[in-house]
């Protein structure tokens, strides 16, 4: 992933999908984001690369899930190791609609520092 890492930028304010729904395990909550990495362009322009924001219950916890991929059409993929992937446990078991959607706005909140922690992962890639 070639990032500017001096102008990755969330390219809207808001999530450009987001969802809370009930799945056979729980309930879940997910953020879209698409980033802009290259701002010498339109800051409209969009490289192909989203930051998706899950939260869920995963092995007895609720976990907040942040990973940045690319995206192929109507692919995400994410390269272990080599993208940016972060894991945001919580001691919280019970996988309720408010607990989901509580754990998933105090990750939203954290999005500042979040995409300065990606922009850090990739700088220190040399990428």
């Amino acid at each position: 992933m070639n990032v500017v890492t001096n102008s990755l930028e969330v390219i809207k304010s808001s999530a450009v999908h987001f969802g809370l729904r009930k799945k056979p395990d729980g309930w879940s909550a997910m953020s879209d984001f698409l980033l802009s990495v290259n701002l010498t362009q339109d800051a409209e322009s969009y490289n192909g690369y989203l930051l998706k924001i899950e939260t869920s219950k995963i092995n007895g916890s609720l976990v907040s899930i942040a990973a940045v991929g690319s995206l192929d059409g109507p692919f995400f993929t994410m390269k272990l190791h080599n993208d940016f992937r972060k894991r945001i446990v919580t001691n919280i078991s019970r996988c309720t609609e408010k607990n989901v959607a509580a754990l998933h706005a105090n990750t939203l909140e954290y999005l500042p520092e979040l995409l300065e922690e990606i922009k850090s992962f990739y700088a220190a890639k040399g990428e």
